[in-house]
């Protein structure tokens, strides 16, 4: 079965290994609180606000050796008053049918889901 989890977190600075550092961490947490590894990833959706113009997260997903599933980068809606540095992520992934699905959100991220524990 294939399950969507979600996930975001926010960089203090637009810097390139600021933002490769917090996405590997979320993806990172991500794949351990929920049991996956990279060869159940099918395919992840990132979005980064229009403050973040330095590099693609996928990128950090392939240093994390998602290498074998489809990586997809876009900008997200420039909605005002919107959580600024913020980057998202929707991964798609092959799980058991009784997984329960863990969505990871950390930083200042943390705020867009007060419902949901980051931490764990």
């Amino acid at each position: 079965m294939i399950s969507a989890i979600r996930g975001a977190t926010t960089i203090e600075t637009a810097a390139r290994e600021e933002l490769f550092g917090a996405t590997a961490e979320m993806l990172q947490e991500i794949m351990r609180c929920n049991g996956l590894t990279a060869k159940q990833i099918t395919a992840a959706f990132f979005t980064v606000t229009k403050d973040i113009q330095v590099a693609f997260p996928a990128e950090a997903a392939r240093k994390l050796g998602w290498n074998e599933c489809a990586l997809m980068d876009a900008l997200e809606i420039d909605v005002p008053g919107a959580l600024k540095k913020c980057i998202r992520v929707m991964v798609l992934a092959e799980v058991d049918d009784n997984t329960t699905k863990k969505h990871i959100y950390l930083r200042g991220a943390k705020t867009l889901r007060p419902d949901i524990d980051g931490d764990e």
